[in-house]
């Protein structure tokens, strides 16, 4: 049964991590954007 429930638990931490890492990438996106938009206004 322990295993089980490591199985269980192992996917919503890999699902987490991913969430995670979606997150960062559209925040440097968007600091990209905000980037550019500022240097071309100066």
């Amino acid at each position: 049964q322990a295993a089980a429930e490591a199985a269980s638990t192992q996917p919503a931490a890999e699902m987490a991590m991913t969430a995670d890492s979606v997150q960062k990438t559209q925040q440097e996106k968007i600091l990209d954007m905000l980037d550019r938009f500022h240097r071309r206004n100066r």
